[in-house]
């Protein structure tokens, strides 16, 4: 399973890569202008999520909880 979702992932990147490499100019919520590469904005996306489950994880433990492992390794197992 691993290898397919790499290839396709892989696969998906390379179709795109002038598409990732556009910049896109946006505000902040505070209104602030900025611009960036699509692949620059995906990676923070993804590695945000990341962060995000963490907080989850340690919420949970702080309520006497323990969180369900999340990590993508285990997801393939």
């Amino acid at each position: 399973m691993h290898l397919q979702a790499s290839t396709g992932i892989k696969t998906e990147i390379d179709s795109h890569i002038d598409m990732l490499q556009q910049t896109v100019k946006y505000k902040t919520t505070k209104g602030l202008p900025y611009e960036d590469h699509i692949d620059d904005i995906l990676l923070h996306l993804f590695n945000h999520g990341t962060y995000h489950r963490g907080q989850i994880a340690l919420d949970l433990r702080l309520n006497g909880l323990e969180p369900i492992n999340t990590d993508y390794i285990t997801f393939l197992r």
